[in-house]
């Protein structure tokens, strides 16, 4: 045990720590972009951005070294069961695998270009190294928002960040629509000639699940703030005014975000992701009343209820009538023939390879061989995570990642009714889990890098979060002068 410096500067690797920090918002203000960073180039260059921030990191925890692995070791089953899966996602791509394994289209390749090819068990080897290099990318952002957001402070400036970067998207999303410009244009000068806001990405659906996630943040953050601010108990006098404070200061700030987001997210018409969002919201209301109904009273909990609904009421009837259009013409048909069709498919890759799979991200490439009519545009997603992702990776492989993020998960949960404060942060990967899982039913958005980085922040700030104090003084990695004061009653071990 080594005493604590009384010179925050005097603690080895804090600036490159911070450096890290700072790198790891530009990473995730960047990610939604260029499309989403869902085009080849553009998320290559998101892992090698990632791996930067990785190194600069691990760079400054060289003073203690083994404090970044006993944090990551409270996850270690969970990193066990991803580490798996990518390793299987790489072992599709190789060409020495057993015979038996191998997919029979390099069979019928062989016969057509009559000369020996190196098979593999994935149907498109590149493809699949592609997309398990991208699973690993979203695996090092968790890790390092898990790291850096072991002080409360810390975890809030993320959350802070994820807001404004949630922010600026929307507005950015706004301002093409009103000058009728798309990121096509701007990348390609193509038009897709579409009335439904997509913003940086390509398809508005992505964008819903984007607006969602910051909506949800943006939702805890809210209520935290006027839970510390807002007195309730001690008249209708001081109530007033300590609402008017809540109003002229961070809270009215945060008011204005949740309306920003909210409202570019219902006005780009995305029915699931609108119902996705409406889940998550749900989700960590259903949460909050069970973990805080000891500390707020029934009126509290009315009123923070009664104010999403009048927010969401206000955002809906501003810019709601194409996503009423949408869902009234659902109504009509009854069904999307489309979704139901390619989910069919997706269960006849299952059951013909259910423990190989056909190769992680290649079902662009599988559905020929499997479509039994010919659509006219290109069918290279599912539109269901779930049926996608098993049919690439292999069920055995695809039910260990989902426990991965089951685990923890159900980690986030244990902490939103351990902890006494900073409960919000936990809570927030609970509706950002709930969203994207309710979304990936129906769509792909967790096949889009800038999404995907963007939960992985969620869910490794929430993790961090979930452990009471007590648990993480052993493993507090000083960055800033505020975290150095906080830290004198946990008396941190520095070595």
């Amino acid at each position: 045990m080594v005493a604590i410096p009384s010179n925050p500067v005097d603690i080895p690797g804090k600036g490159l720590r911070q450096t890290a920090f700072w790198l790891l918002w530009a990473v995730l203000a960047w990610a939604p972009f260029p499309l989403g960073s869902n085009r080849p180039w553009s998320w290559c260059l998101l892992s090698c951005l990632v791996c930067v921030v990785w190194i600069v990191w691990w760079a400054g925890t060289y003073s203690r070294p083994l404090v970044f692995w006993t944090i990551l070791a409270r996850f270690k089953l969970p990193i066990f069961l991803v580490l798996c899966c990518i390793a299987w996602a790489a072992m599709q791509t190789l060409p020495l695998m057993p015979h038996a394994w191998i997919h029979p289209i390099w069979q019928l390749a062989e016969a057509a270009l009559k000369r020996p090819l190196s098979g593999s068990i994935s149907i498109n080897a590149w493809r699949t190294a592609g997309e398990a290099m991208k699973l690993g990318t979203y695996v090092l952002i968790a890790a390092l928002s898990l790291a850096m957001c072991q002080r409360g402070d810390r975890a809030r400036k993320l959350a802070t960040v994820l807001i404004a970067i949630g922010s600026f998207y929307a507005l950015y999303t706004i301002a093409l629509g009103v000058v009728h410009f798309t990121q096509f244009q701007l990348f390609y000068g193509l038009n897709t000639r579409t009335i439904l806001l997509s913003g940086p990405f390509v398809s508005h659906n992505s964008l819903a699940t984007f607006l969602g996630l910051s909506t949800l943040v943006t939702a805890t953050q809210m209520f935290q703030v006027a839970h510390s601010r807002i007195t309730m108990s001690r008249g209708r006098r001081i109530f007033l005014i300590s609402f008017v404070n809540f109003l002229a200061g961070k809270g009215g700030v945060l008011i204005a975000a949740f309306i920003l987001n909210s409202g570019a997210l219902v006005a780009c018409a995305s029915r699931a992701g609108f119902v996705a969002t409406l889940a998550g919201l749900g989700t960590m209301g259903l949460f909050a009343v069970l973990s805080m109904r000891r500390v707020l009273s029934r009126t509290s909990m009315l009123l923070a209820a009664a104010a999403i609904l009048c927010l969401l009421v206000v955002v809906v009837s501003i810019s709601g009538n194409t996503l009423a259009d949408r869902i009234s013409t659902l109504a009509e048909t009854g069904t999307d023939t489309m979704r139901t069709a390619l989910r069919v498919l997706g269960l006849r890759m299952i059951h013909d390879s259910p423990y190989l799979g056909l190769g992680l991200g290649t079902f662009e490439n599988a559905y020929p061989l499997y479509a039994d009519h010919v659509l006219p545009y290109v069918v290279d997603k599912m539109h269901s995570d779930y049926l996608e992702f098993a049919a690439g990776i292999g069920l055995p492989a695809a039910i260990a990642w989902w426990t991965a993020m089951l685990l923890i998960i159900g980690r986030c949960v244990h902490g939103v009714f351990a902890r006494q404060r900073d409960v919000s942060l936990p809570l927030t990967a609970i509706g950002a889990s709930a969203l994207v899982g309710f979304h990936a039913i129906f769509d792909f958005s967790l096949q889009i890098p800038a999404i995907s980085a963007f939960y992985a922040a969620i869910l490794g700030m929430g993790a961090a979060q979930s452990f009471r104090q007590k648990e993480k003084s052993q493993l507090f990695i000083p960055m800033d002068g505020a975290d150095q004061a906080d830290a004198g009653a946990a008396r941190p071990m520095l070595s």
